[in-house]
């Protein structure tokens, strides 16, 4: 299969390309330079999603279409709406992200279908790339929140240089909430399963066992340069006035995903990312989270 992948150069879609290429796809690596890195065997197709024209020339030498780039809403929507209309029913698949479940609060562990309620109800959900792609019957495949691995780690990455800021690592209240993690290699095993197999219109987590926001925040304390003071709860409130409202709801709650659709599916299970303890999240600081 001859497959397009965005952002080819970055974290999530290097490790795209580079798990293609290593079973045995064509891979056409859209960067925007010539400069910019690609796994070895791939081909880089030099251009910006901005242009549609370029965008639709590169779609149409393709079998199969992974967007995994970091671009603004505007460009992405619209580069999505080109790469689908010539693809026609060739798969497209769009890596997103576990925050798109918005705040699922005090909801402990929730599936795909909260998901897709919310691509098909939510105002908040209106003229995103992950209703474009839903309405096209292609693939969304939703990230952990604390994804890691390959030398880079998010957890969300505010949260360490928060705490590098105020020597401090925060949790809100009692720090109890569960947030699902994920090794980016079983993020990328799952798209290559998800373009192999290309069943139509889906969402899948691609998540390994959950860990307490606490537990998190004593991680970053333990690991993060400059943190002295450790890990330190603080209320809804006061988490408000310094993450905001988007951010300091989730973090106030749950972000526990199930994984087990793409292991129904797709046989997808998440090797790397088995939840072991603290060697495991220790890793994810070691590794470098930004």
């Amino acid at each position: 299969m001859r497959v397009v992948v965005t952002g080819a150069a970055g974290w999530i879609g290097g490790a795209i390309v580079e798990h293609l290429v290593r079973g045995g796809h064509e891979v056409i690596g859209v960067v925007r330079s010539q400069q910019q890195c690609l796994a070895s065997g791939a081909v880089a197709a030099v251009g910006d999603l901005s242009d549609l024209g370029f965008v639709a020339a590169t779609a149409e030498r393709a079998d199969g279409f992974v967007h995994a780039a970091s671009a603004s809403r505007e460009t992405t929507v619209a580069a999505l709406e080109v790469a689908s209309r010539v693809l026609e029913d060739k798969p497209l698949v769009y890596v997103s992200g576990s925050s798109l479940y918005g705040p699922i609060g005090a909801k402990a562990k929730v599936d795909e279908r909260e998901f897709v309620a919310r691509l098909e109800t939510s105002e908040a959900m209106a003229g995103s790339a992950e209703r474009l792609v839903w309405t096209k019957r292609g693939i969304i495949v939703v990230g952990a929140g604390v994804l890691y691995g390959c030398g880079r780690g998010a957890t969300p990455e505010f949260l360490t240089r928060d705490a590098t800021r105020r020597g401090e690592a925060w949790y809100v209240g009692d720090g109890d909430q569960r947030w699902s993690i994920g090794h980016v290699d079983d993020l990328a095993a799952l798209v290559v399963l998800a373009l192999e197999r290309a069943p139509p219109q889906r969402v899948y987590n691609a998540v390994a066992e959950p860990m307490s926001t606490k537990y998190l925040a004593e991680v970053v304390a333990r690991n993060a340069a400059g943190v002295d003071k450790g890990a330190k709860s603080v209320s809804l409130e006061i988490a408000r006035a310094e993450w905001g409202e988007f951010w300091s709801e989730i973090l106030a709650g749950h972000l526990w995903l199930d994984g087990d659709a793409a292991k129904a599916d797709l046989g997808w299970y998440p090797a790397q990312a088995a939840f072991g303890g603290a060697d495991v999240v220790a890793t994810i600081l070691r590794e470098g989270v930004d």
